[in-house]
């Protein structure tokens, strides 16, 4: 049974001896262990960045009478929706909804679509090529939304702008406020977790509107450069304004509910948007441009192969039709001589032909002496 060829710079077969093909599966197991440890760390470094205090937080005194501060997350904003969204469930939609699309998304194309059904061979190791597309995408999608996650928690670690319900997660002590003037740290607060002092003293930028923001502009970005098919196209741009919208809710949410303020929220949205549009065109474009080559290397290689089979059956067939090899590869002379027998062939046989042509000739002969000066003796054709 005969293998297909692959269709990706990362799966090209190696035919070649032993050595080069073990170096090569080396060289494979090493990217994906490196790869693998970089989106580990990636992990471990936001966790003590957003669930813990080894890393200290700015503190910003604050006054207990300040109303920038005093808000309460069960107050009305005027919003003409009331929701509670849970935290939890930002979470899920944006971690695993992207990467849910992805995976049906490929397996749609791999089952439905003969040309994604090939299996890829990297030396010695073999996979379908719907695998290596998943784990692609997949895993730029997580690296890009760690990287996020750590690049806006470092932000909130430098400015630590409280909250707007900051005082009703502090709970300050009113008789402490007033010794102290209404004006003072923590030490005003009765609120004992720390985790939570910290998250109230994190409000810039928005990490959920980044975080949805990077999840809906990378999915719109996948639907519109990986996927090649020209057809869908009301379908695509309709699930892209859904989730483009999810992501503004989402922050609309964080204003409703007195979590961030709304400068933080578009800061939250122009990050998510700049990381999301970046990771999006240099990971996708790429993949785009590499196929694009691969379709120009593979069509060159046909030609080629195309070619070495013609040459072979002519030399094959050089000893059966040694007049038709001379009439192909004959000189100038020669082909001046045959081009003039079929002229006047088909004066015999097409007058009318013959007729039209004497005048084209005619006409480019005349233009010919106007443009060069040059008498050209016309008899030796006729």
């Amino acid at each position: 049974m005969v293998e297909p060829e692959p269709d990706d710079e990362e799966a090209q077969e190696v035919k070649s001896t032993p050595e080069v093909s073990t170096r090569w599966n080396c060289t494979i197991m090493i990217t994906v262990i490196i790869e693998v440890i970089i989106l580990a760390v990636v992990c471990i470094l936001e966790y003590f960045l957003r669930f813990t205090t080894v890393f200290p937080i700015r503190k910003v005194n604050f006054s207990c009478t300040d109303n920038d501060i005093s808000y309460s997350t069960s107050q009305e904003a005027g919003f003409t929706f009331d929701m509670q969204i849970p935290e939890a469930l930002i979470y899920i939609l944006v971690f695993c909804l992207p990467i849910g699309i992805i995976l049906l998304t490929e397996t749609g194309i791999w089952a439905f679509v003969s040309d994604k059904k090939k299996s890829l061979k990297a030396g010695r190791l073999k996979f379908m090529q719907v695998i290596r597309r998943v784990i692609r995408f997949s895993g730029v999608f997580l690296f890009g939304i760690l990287s996020l996650m750590i690049y806006v928690d470092i932000i909130k670690l430098m400015t630590g702008r409280l909250i707007p319900s900051f005082l009703e997660v502090c709970k300050p002590n009113m008789s402490q406020c007033t010794i102290q003037s209404n004006y003072g740290g923590d030490e005003l607060c009765t609120q004992t977790d720390e985790i939570k002092l910290r998250l109230a003293r994190s409000s810039f930028p928005s990490l959920y509107s980044a975080m949805t923001t990077f999840s809906s502009v990378f999915i719109v970005l996948y639907f519109h450069k990986a996927l090649k098919s020209h057809s869908g196209r009301i379908f695509r741009p309709f699930l892209s304004f859904i989730f483009l919208m999810l992501a503004l809710v989402c922050g609309l949410w964080e204003i409703r509910t007195y979590r961030c303020h709304w400068t933080d929220v578009v800061v939250g949205y122009t990050i998510g948007l700049v990381l999301a549009t970046y990771l999006g065109l240099v990971s996708l474009q790429y993949h785009k441009q590499r196929k694009d080559d691969d379709n120009i290397i593979q069509f060159f290689q046909q030609l080629i192969k195309d070619q070495e089979e013609e040459n072979a059956n002519m030399r094959l067939s050089r000893n059966r039709s040694l007049q038709r090899q001379k009439v192909i590869y004959s000189s100038p002379k020669t082909r001046w001589h045959r081009a003039v027998t079929t002229i006047q062939e088909t004066r015999q046989n097409d007058p009318e032909l013959y007729n039209s042509f004497q005048r084209d000739l005619s006409k480019g002969i005349d233009h010919y002496r106007d443009r060069r000066g040059t008498l050209i003796d016309t008899t030796r054709i006729t």
